[in-house]
Order: C-alpha cells, then sequence, then structure tokens
C-alpha cells in the first residue's frame, strides 16, 4: 500500500476557482423561489445581469421590493 495526500491552497468560490455563473443563479432561484416565487426570482436575476447598462436601480429596487 502506498497513501497519497493532496492539500487545496484555495477555497471553491475564491477568485482561482469561481463557481460558474449558472451554479450561482441556480443557488439563488432555489433560496428565492420559497419567497417570491420561480418566475419573480428569475425576473430579478434578469435585472442583476443588466446592471452594467442600465442608467439606474429603479427597475431592480422595483422587483426587489415587491
Amino acid at each position: 500500500g502506498r497513501a497519497l495526500s493532496a492539500e487545496c491552497r484555495s477555497n471553491r468560490g475564491d477568485a482561482d476557482d469561481p463557481y460558474p455563473p449558472a451554479e450561482i443563479e441556480a443557488k439563488f432561484v432555489s433560496l428565492a423561489a420559497p419567497v417570491w416565487g420561480v418566475a419573480h426570482a428569475q425576473a430579478v436575476m434578469a435585472a442583476v445581469r443588466t446592471l452594467d447598462g442600465a442608467a439606474d436601480l429603479h427597475e431592480l429596487c422595483t422587483l426587489i421590493g415587491r
């Protein structure tokens, strides 16, 4: 018998090993859907995706406030 060992020098989800966007979105929907429903959670997620080009946060704040 031989023994092998390894060490992980970074945590999954940090800058060296980020979570894929699809996994983050699936987790968000799984946590938000019991409160808002799947369709509303997906609408919030869609608004977040467009933040880079948004003039303001009005749409996102309106969705979150519902």
